[in-house]
């Protein structure tokens, strides 16, 4: 960020508008993000407190030319060679079928076709990607537009807690292509100093044009928390988990922890916002499906819990951390990914170690039986994430990246 600095400070002082393209992948916490990101960048033609210099940010998904010829016969059959699992165990728990390869680079071609149509009729000053799977088949693109990456986290970490060491082999093309990539980009945003270390010291990227900001949340959202949850009190303690994908989140294992400390207790339940999962029929285990992300019902099952519980196996730098601070909620976890560096733990939830699932059931267990620390944590919760990711400070942050990588283009 240092020559970033350096570029934009050896041209001439002056008003400037800068335009950003932006291109996100709609899968799950990224589509979230992506909102995010209109939300906060919605005025930014004119000058605020939080982005003083205006630009122009459009932002688009990376699966729209995919979506605009769903039906052609090329495109089912790069959807079947890119989308297949093959679901052998043998096969899924050593990464034979190179999945996450084909999967990036499927996803890396309709980006590029998705670019390639809006910059036939526009040329912005900056171009954003996120995340950097789908920059894989741009990169002519980002020779000629200053690009900055957003990543939550990188080939080697996936490889890392997905695989055991002899079979992450199989991830030597992605960590080659993410390396071009970080290379090719003009700067980096990493979502969490977890992941800027991978990029910095595993892809032997330049720490100056790396950096860590958050996704953040809209605080917002959440400005009545605390009277609507005041109005929703009935003597039930409701412990939530938010999540795409159930299994990987940890969701058969917070399943079975309720079951054997809360089964019998009329006081307690568990509320799963989630994907269909196959659960055991319990009067207070209630899965919501399809609800919306910032929909009227989303924001009544946060108000409603009063902790939220997610021993996630698997994890990057999930936004549901933040939102669940935002709404005041003590949070039980694992050390995966960066949940280490957002939940301080002893102080504003529980962070206990992946495989350790009785320790996970004791510190939950503690947070149900506790109503005084449930409250103490969700306060400081909610104090950390105002300080800290608050998106109109991550989006101004963000914006002052935009606009040194803009000032790095060729007079």
């Amino acid at each position: 960020m240092q020559q970033l600095a350096r570029s934009a400070a050896s041209r001439e002082d002056r008003a400037i508008t800068t335009s950003v393209l932006s291109i996100v992948t709609p899968l799950l916490g990224h589509r979230t993000y992506g909102e995010l990101l209109r939300a906060a960048f919605a005025d930014s033609d004119r000058p605020t407190p939080c982005h003083p210099e205006p630009f122009n940010f459009e932002l688009h998904w990376s699966d729209e030319e995919e979506a605009a010829h769903r039906d052609g016969a090329f495109e089912r059959q790069l959807r079947r060679w890119s989308h297949k699992m093959i679901e052998t165990p043998f096969v899924r728990r050593r990464n034979l079928d190179f999945f996450p390869l084909r999967y990036e680079l499927g996803t890396s071609y309709w980006a590029r076709r998705t670019l390639g149509r809006i910059l036939r009729t526009q040329r912005p000053d900056v171009l954003h990607l996120h995340s950097q799977a789908i920059s894989f088949l741009s990169l002519d693109v980002m020779r000629r537009i200053p690009t900055v990456i957003s990543a939550d986290g990188t080939s080697y970490q996936m490889a890392e807690q997905q695989l055991d060491e002899p079979y992450r082999w199989t991830f030597a093309a992605n960590h080659a292509l993410e390396h071009l990539a970080f290379s090719r980009a003009a700067a980096v945003v990493a979502f969490s100093a977890w992941a800027a270390r991978s990029i910095v010291e595993r892809h032997r990227i330049d720490a100056r044009k790396v950096r860590v900001i958050p996704a953040g949340v809209e605080l917002e959202r959440f400005a009545d928390i605390a009277r609507t949850r005041a109005a929703l009190a009935d003597g039930t303690t409701r412990i939530l988990f938010v999540g795409g994908e159930f299994e990987r989140k940890g969701g058969p294992l917070l399943v079975r922890t309720f079951l054997e400390r809360f089964a019998d207790d009329p006081a307690v339940e568990l509320h799963l916002v989630t994907r269909a999962a196959a659960l055991p029929s319990h009067p207070r285990i209630v899965l919501h499906e399809r609800v919306e992300a910032f929909s009227p019902e989303w924001t009544r099952l946060y108000a409603a819990a009063d902790l939220f519980a997610m021993p996630t196996r698997r994890d990057q730098s999930p936004n549901v951390f933040f939102e669940a601070m935002a709404a005041e909620l003590p949070i039980v976890t694992t050390r995966v990914g960066s949940a280490a560096e957002v939940v301080a733990d002893g102080r504003t939830g529980f962070v206990v170690a992946r495989d350790d699932e009785a320790l996970f059931a004791d510190r939950l267990t503690t947070l149900v039986r506790d109503a005084g620390l449930r409250r103490a944590f969700g306060a400081r919760a909610r104090r950390r994430v105002e300080e800290d990711y608050d998106v109109r400070r991550t989006s101004a942050e963000l914006a002052a990246v935009f606009t040194a990588a803009a000032r790095m283009r060729p007079e």
